[in-house]
């Protein structure tokens, strides 16, 4: 094979498809008229695409502002159909069978909040939710039980035989639709639990964080979001792509409408300034993360106090939680 020869197979065999690099033109000026279909393939959003390149020649719908997905009118019909369902009581497994006022429910999690609102409607002052965040490592299952019966009641909703097939399919796939089905009548039960001064918590992560608030900004109301707490998971950066560590997760709160928080005083007995800090009083805490000098190089240094001269050593099994950069001028490392 000739230099020729070998360069060209080269190029044809790196050279990527006309359909991927229609993809990539697509993604990199119209990724809004790009979708993801239940089967996980590409389909493009003629209306979007439409919308991108001619404004002037779309009807745009602007009936309300809400939050719209296919299924939806079936997730809410699915939150209020009857109960087929009983409790069994289990005496010989539990622990003070007559005098606890505790109860452990087993079973289907939307099968349970339906039984629970017969007797506890507007009753629960806290209800802690934490659901499947839909990713990829999540290991539940949406539910797809069709039967003929449900395919007449999706009928009497007003589904035509296509979005019937598609609601059947985002059940057994990772889409935004699927979960939102999913949440939809379990949200819609738990607001009839709540007591008016109760409230709901609701962990989540990024997937599914901003579809989240705005369904329980339709379910609780939007006056009734009292905040968007976020809490730190994780005390070392994610290896993760394009350099962007995810640390931090949410806990959404919502209330029943007269709910009240009287706080706790922040604690500062710990707190102290023996060195004089400008900055005021302060805690010591640990500077390390566990994770190897394998896994974090770039934090695996010694440490070398400006003032003093102490140089601290590097725990080849525990590295500095942050990545040093030289200063020149001092000729020390700072983090």
């Amino acid at each position: 094979m000739t230099p020729t020869q070998k360069s060209l197979e080269n190029s044809v065999l790196s050279e990527s498809t006309i359909n991927l690099r229609h993809l990539e033109m697509l993604q990199k000026h119209f990724p809004q008229a790009l979708e993801v279909n239940p089967q996980g393939r590409y389909v493009v959003n003629a209306a979007l695409l439409q919308l991108a390149l001619d404004p002037a020649g779309v009807k745009v719908e602007e009936d309300g502002y809400e939050l719209r997905w296919a299924g939806k009118r079936e997730a809410y019909h699915s939150a209020f159909v009857p109960v087929q369902k009983i409790l069994q009581p289990l005496p010989l497994e539990s622990k003070n069978w007559d005098t606890t006022g505790n109860l452990l429910l087993r079973g289907d999690n939307l099968d349970a909040l339906r039984l629970l609102r017969h007797s506890y409607f507007g009753k629960v002052k806290l209800i802690y939710i934490d659901p499947p965040y839909n990713t990829q490592s999540d290991a539940f299952i949406y539910r797809d039980d069709f039967s003929v019966n449900q395919n007449e009641v999706l009928q009497q909703l007003g589904y035509d035989k296509e979005n019937i097939d598609y609601i059947k399919n985002i059940y057994g796939a990772k889409t935004h639709s699927g979960w939102l089905s999913f949440m939809y009548p379990r949200l819609l039960l738990a607001k009839d639990l709540l007591r008016e001064d109760g409230v709901i918590f609701i962990s989540i992560d990024d997937n599914e964080q901003a579809q989240l608030r705005l369904l329980c900004d339709e379910v609780f109301g939007q006056d009734n979001h009292l905040g968007s707490f976020v809490w730190r998971r994780r005390s070392s950066s994610a290896l993760a792509e394009r350099r962007i560590s995810t640390d931090h997760e949410y806990v959404l709160a919502y209330h029943g409408g007269e709910f009240l928080s009287k706080g706790i005083p922040k604690d500062y007995k710990s707190f102290s300034n023996a060195d004089g800090d400008l900055r005021g009083d302060w805690v010591p805490g640990d500077l390390t993360v566990g994770m190897g000098a394998d896994e974090r190089p770039n934090q695996f240094y010694e440490l070398t106090d400006p003032k003093t001269g102490k140089v601290y050593q590097p725990n080849p099994n525990r590295v500095w939680s942050y990545i040093a950069i030289a200063n020149q001028n001092a000729g020390f490392l700072m983090t």
